[in-house]
């Protein structure tokens, strides 16, 4: 209980700082820093982990899938494909709800921090109009990665 009060401690204070607008970057460090030193863990130690953790296979695979999927989204938003494929699932489904949902999937089942980079910038999230209505993303999701 004590280690998930911990890590609660850390993840409010990262949504704290996101909240005054410090960059995510800047957020998530201060908060693996917290986790440092709230559960003791030597600065040596911590940087092994973190150097681990960097050069780590896994992390550059995720790493080289997010810029894949940055780069077909910037392909597919400079050619209008997007806009297209987005107004043609409208037209079917006439739930922007659905709509959402879906359009990761058709694109791929793209990992999350990368199809919500992926939406953003079409305006698919912010403001698709239903039924009089626009539905709006959640705040901070259109800032992207990085």
């Amino acid at each position: 209980m004590v280690m998930l009060i911990k890590v609660a401690l850390a993840f409010a204070g990262v949504l704290f700082l996101l909240r005054w607008r410090v960059h995510m970057v800047w957020a998530m460090l201060a908060a693996a820093a917290a986790l440092v030193a709230l559960f003791g863990i030597a600065p040596e130690s911590a940087a092994e982990i973190a150097a681990g953790s960097l050069t780590a296979r896994a992390t550059l695979e995720l790493a080289a899938s997010i810029a894949l999927i940055m780069l077909l989204e910037g392909i597919l938003r400079e050619s209008g494909l997007m806009r297209t494929l987005v107004d043609s699932l409208l037209g079917l489904a006439r739930d922007t709800r659905l709509v959402l949902a879906l359009l990761p999937a058709l694109i791929g089942f793209l990992p999350s921090p990368a199809w919500a980079r992926c939406l953003a910038p079409t305006g698919v999230a912010t403001a698709i109009r239903s039924g009089g209505r626009h539905h709006h993303h959640v705040p901070g999701l259109a800032q992207g990665i990085g």
